[in-house]
């Protein structure tokens, strides 16, 4: 990887809190992009609030059964929130 170093220097010039938030956000896009995609290809409809609640729950407040798949806790709380 071209990038690695100036990664890592990136990386090291962040506190551990800042490292945190840094890794929940992009994982936290990656969560919204698969509730959009999970939405469009199910009976399910959310809108853009009811989106970032989801992603909220799922990577902010670690609000998912470590006994489920992911795809089964992503449905879990989209249903939630539609309820």
């Amino acid at each position: 990887m071209k990038n690695t170093k100036k990664l890592v220097e990136l990386k090291n010039s962040l506190s551990s809190a800042e490292q945190d938030e840094l890794y929940r956000m992009l994982w936290a896009e990656r969560v919204k992009e698969d509730v959009i995609g999970f939405c469009e290809d199910s009976e399910y409809s959310l809108d853009d609030g009811q989106i970032e609640v989801v992603v909220e729950r799922y990577v902010y407040e670690g609000d998912y059964d470590c006994n489920l798949d992911y795809w089964t806790n992503i449905e879990n709380l989209v249903r939630e929130v539609i309820d």
